[in-house]
């Protein structure tokens, strides 16, 4: 994203797994971000703020692109809706990050039916 020149405000990084939340917000402080960006947990945000929140605060809202972060410990078949209205957040571009075999099996089921998941 640094490379494409996308504006932070335009990203919203949304974890799925709210109970593991704060692992996951610990992880993504440790990431290296430009100087020019400020990460803001489940604040409101300003220019070059990059959100970070989980699906069901984010409901009914979208973003540009969006991040599903923390799909390592989700149960694809009790998190089903939550994991719909986490992808269906996004307006152009949608990135699953997570453990391979979760993120394979939602790859899986949303490219033979969309509305499956």
């Amino acid at each position: 994203m640094i490379e494409e020149k996308v504006d932070a405000n335009k990203i919203v990084i949304l974890i799925a797994d709210a109970i593991h939340k704060n692992n996951y917000i610990d992880a993504l402080k440790s990431y290296s971000f430009p100087k020019t960006v400020r990460l803001v947990v489940e604040e409101e945000k300003r220019t070059n703020d990059l959100l970070i929140t989980t699906v069901n605060k984010f409901k009914g809202l979208e973003a540009e692109i969006v991040f599903l972060w923390g799909m390592n410990f989700v149960n694809l078949d009790e998190f089903r809706e939550q994991i719909y209205v986490g992808i269906s957040r996004a307006k152009s571009m949608m990135f699953i990050v997570g453990a391979k075999d979760i993120c394979t099996k939602i790859s899986e089921e949303l490219n033979e039916d969309p509305m499956s998941i």
